[in-house]
């Protein structure tokens, strides 16, 4: 038993390393031959003179004031209490040695002393195996055996006193053990009959009971639905409803179709009960609902078509008709006597396809004439009109939308009268001299120090020089050139290969290439909470009390890097520091996969990157 104390005790230290280890977020190698790692160990110490120290304390008092969690080992060199010692369930527990016998329980037994106990103190219950098989469970101070063997003659029980709670065995004969399992269940006949009764007079859906000393009766109710007293929850089924059900099971058919309306449009005739019911559908008139027949028909309430309408005879239109996906007229013409609104295509495709509008009449659509078209009202066309024969408008025509002018006659040097579109939306005529449509050439080079614009007859030339060192401005162009002044630029710069500083002479080989040294941003910050800004870059933290460093959301920032750093305060020497933690969150995203990171000792330091959606310790 000691000896697997001990090798627990082993693995719980090396549990507390692998926590060390693991605030690093990565496997480690600490020693020599750096290249190689083992696999499985997430902190890998390699050395031949050197071992793991563990911190040392005098007491446990000012680690416990930190509230260290379950798990945590550390060695204790308080007098008379030396040794490893992991927190368990919130205190400090010494981890068994050889030479630890009050704590340990001896294979070969142990001298025992009041309170000593093998078991459980929480409500967890206490097995007993052999060969990984369950044999004996206390569970709650009750003791079960969980596996017996099958006794082939005569049965072996258990006895216990009720006083004592002693438990002993006794076989006796399997006719006892029989006798006396019948005299519990109340039937003591050696032959056991199971046999059913009738419905009782109040039935409760099925009930076991007795009857002498041999029989079992099982008594089940008959269902009565929801009709009379005496209803159950559960019971057999009557002749009666099996035929009533049976019926029901006849398949509906479809009657003929009926001239007379009612209410309701459907009916079901079920008057002969030899044959199927009959589903019968009534025609439609103005005050009842059906289906539409072969004679004439009215009906009421509004009606609305999401497809076109087709109708072999005059369409005639009473009062105000609105047609969402346009109107067709094929042979015989429409006549629309109230007011009409298309916001579809109106189409008349035939030239004996008159359309007739004796109101007023407003196409959203496109109006699509290829025959004769008589307009008494006002006609309002938002939409694309397009007319194969002449248009003869005599009074005021409105177009809200473009006009389309294809056989327009080309003009000369005399024409000097221009049509325009003014302000007021009428179109007016202008004159304009004949200079005006005097054909010039432009033509462009880069002669000179500066902009220029030089005209000689009919030809204009504007000139840009190319800018350079010795250029008072000029234009950028797609090759290699150099500038000289100071440039700054207010906003953002994008490049898109290579940025070389320091060097005019040789060809970057890396996207940024510094021949020379690097300046970063440094901030100390001394208040109990910052939030880091764009121009950061490197934070040192000098607060005497605990400080919250609020980062960026990263999702605005991807592939920014900030190194945030704790130093001691002038306040406070560094033994006093640990309580003043400083806990890094951020505005947006995670870091490293969590909602903060903190920071207790001096001089240490986060090193941390946006990928665009969280936040990653590069450096720490």
């Amino acid at each position: 038993m000691r000896k697997s104390l001990r090798i627990a005790a082993r693995v719980m230290l090396a549990g507390g390393v692998g926590m060390i280890a693991s605030q690093a977020n990565a496997q480690l190698k600490v020693g020599k031959n750096p290249t190689t790692i083992e696999k499985s160990a997430i902190l890998d110490l390699d050395a031949d003179k050197q071992g793991l120290l563990l911190p040392r304390l005098t007491d446990t008092v000012g680690i416990t004031g930190l509230t260290p969690p379950d798990g945590m080992v550390i060695y204790l060199k308080k007098a008379g209490e030396e040794g490893f010692y992991v927190r368990n369930h919130g205190y400090w527990q010494k981890m068994a040695n050889s030479g630890d016998v009050a704590n340990t329980w001896g294979l070969r037994g142990n001298p025992g002393t009041a309170g000593d106990f093998i078991g459980t103190t929480t409500n967890v219950p206490l097995s007993l195996r052999a060969n990984n098989v369950e044999g004996f469970v206390i569970d709650n101070g009750y003791a079960f055996l969980k596996k017996l063997d099958l006794v082939t003659t005569g049965v072996d029980v258990l006895l216990i006193d009720p006083t004592t709670g002693k438990i002993s065995k006794r076989t006796i004969s399997e006719t006892a053990f029989t006798t006396a399992i019948n005299k519990i269940n109340g039937l003591t006949a050696a032959d056991q009959k199971l046999t059913t009764a009738a419905p009782a007079a109040t039935p409760n859906d099925y009930v076991f009971s007795t009857t002498g000393t041999d029989t079992h009766v099982l008594t089940i109710a008959t269902q009565k639905g929801l009709t009379g007293a005496g209803e159950v929850t559960a019971g057999l089924l009557s002749l009666a409803d099996y035929k009533r059900f049976d019926k029901a099971t006849l398949a509906m058919i479809i009657g003929a179709f009926d001239a007379v309306p009612v209410a309701e449009g459907l009916s079901i005739d079920n008057t002969n009960p030899a044959v199927a019911p009959k589903l019968v559908l009534h025609a439609a008139d103005a005050t009842h609902p059906g289906a539409m027949s072969t004679g004439t028909q009215s009906f009421d309430g509004l009606k609305t078509f999401l497809q076109s309408v087709t109708g072999n005879e005059d369409l005639t239109i009473l009062k105000k008709g609105q047609f969402g996906t346009g109107l067709t007229v094929l042979a015989n013409g429409a006549t629309i006597t109230g007011n009409s609104t298309i916001t579809g295509n109106l189409s008349l495709p035939g030239t004996t396809s008159n359309l007739s509008v004796g109101g007023n009449s407003a196409l959203a659509g496109t109006l699509d004439v290829t025959g004769a078209t008589k307009l008494a009202g006002t006609l309002g066309v938002t939409g694309k009109a397009t007319l194969d024969n002449d248009l003869q408008v005599k009074g005021n025509t409105q177009l809200d939308n473009n006009v389309v002018l294809t056989n327009i006659a080309d003009g000369t040097t005399q024409d000097v009268v221009l049509l325009r579109d003014a302000t007021s939306g009428n179109v007016v005529k202008r004159k304009l001299s004949a200079t005006a449509f005097k054909d010039l050439t432009f033509k462009s080079d880069h002669a000179g120090l500066d902009l220029a614009v030089a005209q000689v007859a009919d030809e204009v030339t504007v000139s840009i020089p190319v800018a350079s060192p010795a250029t008072t401005g000029g234009l950028m162009s797609n090759t290699a050139q150099s500038f000289a002044g100071a440039k700054k630029f207010g906003n953002e710069v994008s490049i898109k290969k290579n940025v070389h500083i320091g060097d005019t002479n040789n060809i970057g080989n890396s996207t940024l290439q510094v021949s020379g040294s690097v300046s970063m941003s440094i901030t100390t910050v001394t208040a109990a909470s910052y939030t880091v800004a764009a121009t950061d870059n490197t934070i040192l933290v000098s607060a005497g009390t605990p400080s919250s460093i609020v980062l960026p959301d990263a999702t605005t920032c991807t592939g920014r890097i900030y190194t945030i750093k704790k130093i001691p305060a002038a306040s406070a020497p560094d033994d006093t520091q640990i309580n003043n933690d400083v806990q890094i969150t951020s505005a947006g995203g995670t870091l490293e996969g969590g909602a903060k990171l903190t920071i207790y000792n001096d001089w240490t330091f986060y090193t941390l990157q946006s990928n665009g959606a969280n936040w990653y310790v590069i450096k720490k």
